[in-house]
């Protein structure tokens, strides 16, 4: 977390309660459609308005003895991912995104969906990607990539 520096510019819904609610103790920050979540160092959370239902209920009442989540990402047409302190994940995507998670060994690092349904990039811990429908720019970047 050091590595993040401690400047941070925002332009988001309500952002007096993100700005609140930001401290040194949040390991991960979402934001999705007019949502933003964030997830502090001790298995605490804290959110905006819009917040996707199903990973509201996932979060709401969570029981304190279960790992706490360390990790989640937003996307829309209520995408999303959560990962707790244990590895376990859960999340709603594509199938194909679906068939990615479950058929690797490899530890999501980060995941961003895109604007289409089946549109997302995973980055893994050691450095392996996968993705699917991602814009046009970033294809053309990586295929030049590729090719060096």
């Amino acid at each position: 977390r050091s590595q993040r520096g401690n400047f941070c510019r925002m332009v988001l819904y309500e952002i007096d309660h993100v700005q609140k609610c930001f401290d040194k103790t949040v390991v991960s920050m979402a934001c999705g459609g007019e949502a933003t979540i964030l997830l502090y160092e001790n298995g605490g959370w804290a959110f905006t308005s819009g917040l996707l239902k199903n990973l509201h209920n996932k979060l709401n009442g969570r029981q304190k003895k279960l790992p706490a989540p360390v990790y989640v990402s937003m996307g829309s047409q209520d995408r999303y991912y959560i990962k707790f302190a244990d590895g376990k994940s859960e999340y709603v995507a594509c199938e194909e995104m679906n068939e990615a998670l479950k058929s690797t060994s490899r530890t999501v690092k980060t995941i961003a969906f895109g604007e289409d349904w089946d549109s997302y990039f995973i980055v893994y811990t050691d450095g392996w990607w996968q993705c699917k429908n991602t814009p046009r720019a970033l294809s053309d970047l990586i295929d030049r990539r590729k090719s060096k």
